[in-house]
């Protein structure tokens, strides 16, 4: 299986993989799109740490882009993260865009490439494993809040369907 097309340069950015080497500077993405979308939790640093290095299955350099502006600056990222697993395979996507970078094709080309990604690194894994992994069921699976409306058309153009729903319920500090 070739290897997942990077997304269009076209779009105005230049993508390379996450290093360790990038994590204030995914950090820094991360908290702008959070402050934007107000999700109810935010990765910190030492998040992003662990979800490049938390287990043997993780090879960043394959499985993370960071896309950059004409000016240096990350506008875009896109993550895969495929668990192994005996019963079920499951990969799990997370990306975003800059506010600002919007509405240009630039999180359905990340998603593109995720979506890809994870199909070659299920492949990799049944290939490794043999005859019987082919049998496992596989899951490709985006989590996001609800009031994410641009998410939720992004993924269902993509052919995503929602499966799953979180509440998460507080009440006042008295």
């Amino acid at each position: 299986m070739p290897a997942p097309i990077l997304p269009s340069a076209g779009l105005g950015l230049g993508w390379r993989p996450i290093s360790l080497d990038d994590i204030d500077i995914w950090h820094e993405l991360v908290h702008v799109i959070d402050a934007h979308d107000e999700p109810d939790q935010r990765p910190d640093r030492d998040d992003l740490i662990e979800e490049l290095t938390n287990g043997s299955h993780k090879i960043p350099a394959r499985d993370s882009l960071l896309g950059f502006d004409g000016e240096g600056v990350a506008r875009a990222f896109g993550h895969v993260d495929l668990l192994p697993g005996k019963t079920l395979r499951r990969v799990f996507l997370w990306g975003g865009v800059h506010p600002s970078w919007r509405q240009r094709g630039i999180g359905r080309e990340v998603l593109c490439w995720q979506t890809e990604r994870a199909r070659e690194a299920i492949s990799e894994q049944e290939a490794g494993e043999g005859a019987n992994a082919r049998e496992l069921p596989w899951r490709i699976g985006v989590f996001h809040e609800e009031k994410l409306v641009d998410r939720n058309k992004l993924c269902e153009a993509a052919g995503f369907t929602a499966i799953r729903w979180f509440h998460n319920m507080v009440r006042p500090f008295l």
